[in-house]
């Protein structure tokens, strides 16, 4: 996708703020932010007829056409996590033991504290 934006205002301004916001007036171009607009200067996907434009803080040169080449969005990949290492067999085996400690733990400080647990 690409969006031409030509340079008619006599007031010079920087290139990635006059580019965001010409294009924010395109309704068939995405909105983008003045860093990815600054991004894509420093990409080389941001020209002035022949001349790439490699300084986003250039001024906007008026009676110039200025040609933005934005690139189609990238699919999003899930990335894997890694899983547990216990085998399931070793969780199940010890299950019923941590319990059973958790709960003589519990009973233990109540009747430290004074609890009539019996």
């Amino acid at each position: 996708m690409s969006g031409d934006a030509d340079a008619r205002e006599e007031n010079i301004d920087r290139i990635d703020r006059w580019l965001a916001g010409r294009l924010a007036e395109m309704p068939d171009i995405p909105n983008l932010s003045r860093s990815r607009l600054k991004n894509l200067i420093l990409e080389g996907r941001v020209s002035c007829g022949d001349a790439t434009i490699t300084d986003p803080s250039g001024t906007v040169k008026p009676g110039q056409t200025y040609r933005v080449d934005i690139p189609p969005p990238e699919p999003a990949e899930p990335e894997a996590e890694e899983a547990d290492t216990a085998p399931v067999g070793y969780r199940d085996r010890f299950y019923p033991l941590i319990l059973m400690a958790i709960f003589a733990l519990y009973i233990l400080t109540l009747s430290v504290t004074g609890f009539d647990v019996g």
